[in-house]
């Protein structure tokens, strides 16, 4: 990922798929990729320009590469740790709802609780 006064700038390679398939989605700072079988959740720090989709997309069939330009909310801002991708993928979310076992304090309670249970006749 790269960066410039109006744009982060997302290289995605993908070989071997119809491009024409992608689907994107920007809201906030999240910026989701779909194209079977890849998937990318990226969560900035920074806004991006809410849209349907990214500013431009272009594909090099040479290098199965895809680059996407993604605007900016405020113009001019510097997004960091553009170059740690892994602490910018939203994979911790689900992490959270795993309950801690180690330290019941903060253990998480499960998303579905039976509270009670009716008995049918047969």
């Amino acid at each position: 990922m790269s960066q410039d006064a109006k744009h982060v700038v997302v290289v995605i390679r993908v070989p071997y798929v119809k491009i024409t398939s992608a689907e994107f989605f920007i809201d906030g700072r999240i910026f989701k990729f779909f194209l079977h079988p890849y998937l990318l959740n990226i969560e900035f720090k920074n806004d991006l320009k809410l849209a349907d989709e990214p500013d431009s997309a272009s594909y090099e069939h040479s290098t199965f590469e895809l680059t996407v330009k993604i605007l900016k909310e405020v113009e001019g801002e510097h997004f960091e740790d553009l170059d740690l991708i892994a602490k910018l993928m939203v994979t911790s979310k689900l992490k959270e709802n795993k309950p801690n076992m180690g330290n019941k304090k903060n253990a998480k309670r499960p998303l579905i609780e039976v509270i009670g249970e009716t008995k049918t006749a047969e």
